[in-house]
């Protein structure tokens, strides 16, 4: 069966040389100007800039409110060394594209996913069940033309949007593997936590933010707590997901509910 071209719908938005990890962290915020001003170009390092700086800010207010002022900072996502995009023979099943750096003392992974997601079958996508080979395979096509143009100066702020593929859903996972004992084989990765995108405009989720934390100066850089913010923003109201990664391995979620109510967890390092 020939396989149609996947549909995909974006803003072209100019781009400074040398853009930051920062940069490429917010890039998704430039989603919501979508419909009122696609075909329209405009210099992307301010608002990049200040978006990212806005979630630095609002994700500082949250760590301190729950973890105390004594913490300690020890890398944060556009602080991020070591940047590569990996090649497809490196990819893991369902995996679009993935990139890997690190913050910290912490390798991340952070992988675009195509995941069946079909009410009908009964398969939903947080089963991360992998599409079918030759639709990832379209997919990776798109993507590997937004890299193009990514490099060429421009940015594609929408990303891959499966709106009109029905049965599959695109998701971002984050994974991470702690390095300050020398780091491990590629299996090691663990998953902490997933950003799926919405098919419709009703709701979305994204990954605003990660950083790496430790209770206080005393404590060695290599103990230190991988936290990854997953946010989700519907048309009522937002909610936040606090993901941690701890040294020995463990993941565990903390909410914040959009409602004004602050959770009830205690938070721990």
């Amino acid at each position: 069966m020939k396989k149609e071209p996947v549909e995909s719908t974006a803003v072209v938005v100019s781009r400074e040389p040398g853009s930051s990890m920062a940069e490429r962290a917010a890039d998704n915020v430039l989603s919501k100007f979508r419909a009122e001003k696609e075909g329209i170009s405009f210099t992307i390092d301010g608002i990049l800039r200040a978006s990212y700086e806005q979630n630095e800010d609002s994700a500082m207010e949250v760590l301190h409110a729950h973890l105390g002022d004594r913490i300690v900072i020890t890398g944060t996502w556009a602080e991020a060394e070591g940047e590569r995009e990996l090649e497809e023979e490196e990819l893991f099943e369902g995996e679009i594209s993935a990139s890997v750096f690190t913050i910290g003392c912490y390798a991340v992974r952070i992988a675009e996913c195509l995941y069946v997601d079909d009410i009908g079958s009964g398969t939903h996508y947080t089963q991360r069940v992998p599409a079918g080979r030759d639709r990832i395979t379209g997919y990776r096509v798109s993507h590997a033309e937004q890299a193009r143009a990514w490099d060429a100066g421009y940015c594609i702020a929408s990303g891959i949007e499966p709106e009109r593929d029905r049965g599959v859903r695109i998701v971002t996972e984050v994974s991470a593997m702690n390095q300050s004992e020398g780091g491990g084989a590629a299996d090691c990765w663990q998953n902490i936590c997933m950003a799926a995108l919405s098919r419709g405009s009703s709701w979305s989720e994204r990954i605003d933010y990660i950083c790496t934390v430790k209770k206080d100066d005393t404590v060695p850089d290599g103990q230190a707590v991988l936290f990854v913010l997953s946010r989700y923003m519907g048309s009522s109201y937002t909610s936040e997901d606090w993901y941690k990664f701890t040294p020995d391995g463990r993941v565990g979620k903390y909410h914040i509910s959009g409602y004004g109510q602050n959770d009830t967890d205690v938070w721990e390092l």
